[in-house]
């Protein structure tokens, strides 16, 4: 079985100045040619409570061998490209057929005729089987990534009951920060409702939260932004950006983990990770550096 990559190619012949993250256009775009050709659809998703079946690759510039991330301006006419990975088969059908109809993508009031969709097909199975047990490896965060944190994973439930001694639900905090069991819990809820492939994404997130998993450093640093979802609205998240690098402790490393993370790391390049996927927050490079032999 396998899901949906669809990438999107035209050429932006007009500058453009967005009020706000190019990826929530984007996710705009999606919502708004599946309304015109299957409300219900659209507003089924939109709604849901559960994880959204799709992830969002936002708008990126393609000029000489040089990709650039578009937040808020395109400054000169540029080829560019933005996708999708959908993660049931009946909603990237159906979607493909109505972008395909569509013909064009409009940004701002402005219609620009789309060139290509290239569609790919990855198989759960395959992400699987081609992983093996790493050791170390970077993260590039090319957008804003930013985690929900459960305060009871951080004694912080137990703390505001000590101070106010109400016992209600603990609200979930944004957590701008590359902590590897916030990481591994955001794509493990992923591959758990999408994936036909069966993890022990229990034990796995057990042995991350013991130290399974260490950051080594960011030599290169990170560095925060602060998004407003819509310009009139108080609406803002704030998520950071930057190549950060991990390592497995060889006092807790185990082979059958250590391959599963490869996975699920693979994974993450389609998914994103973290809030705001849908919207193209949380896009990320892998980059495998050491292998257990």
């Amino acid at each position: 079985m396998s899901f949906t990559t669809l990438t999107f190619r035209l050429l932006l012949s007009k500058n453009l100045a967005f009020n706000y993250f190019s990826g929530y256009y984007i996710r705009g775009y999606f919502y708004s040619t599946l309304r015109k050709f299957n409300s219900e659809l659209a507003e089924n998703i939109h709604n849901s409570r559960t994880l959204a079946p799709f992830s969002s690759k936002t708008l990126t510039l393609e000029q000489q061998n040089y990709r650039h991330v578009v937040f808020n301006y395109v400054n000169n006419p540029s080829p560019a490209s933005f996708g999708y990975s959908i993660f049931l088969k009946e909603i990237s059908k159906e979607f493909l057929e109505y972008a395909v109809q569509e013909g064009s993508v409009t940004l701002l009031n402005e219609k620009f005729p789309l060139n290509e969709i290239a569609v790919k097909e990855v198989n759960w199975e395959e992400i699987v089987e081609n992983s093996k047990p790493i050791k170390k490896f970077d993260l590039v965060f090319l957008t804003p990534t930013y985690f929900r944190l459960p305060p009871t994973l951080f004694e912080r439930y137990e703390a505001k009951l000590k101070l106010t001694d109400k016992r209600e639900k603990a609200p979930y905090r944004y957590y701008p920060l590359p902590d590897p069991s916030l990481l591994l819990r955001s794509i493990s809820k992923l591959w758990k409702k999408f994936s036909p492939v069966e993890l022990n994404l229990k034990g796995l997130l057990s042995w991350v939260s013991a130290g399974g998993v260490a950051i080594s450093g960011f030599p290169y640093g990170i560095k925060t932004y602060k998004l407003y979802e819509h310009e009139k609205a108080n609406k803002w998240v704030v998520g950071f950006m930057g190549k950060v690098g991990y390592s497995l402790p060889e006092d807790l490393f185990n082979k059958k983990f250590a391959k599963d993370l490869d996975a699920l790391l693979k994974f993450s390049q389609f998914s994103n990770v973290g809030g705001g996927r849908t919207a193209g927050l949380g896009m990320v490079n892998y980059i495998p550096l050491e292998y257990s032999e």
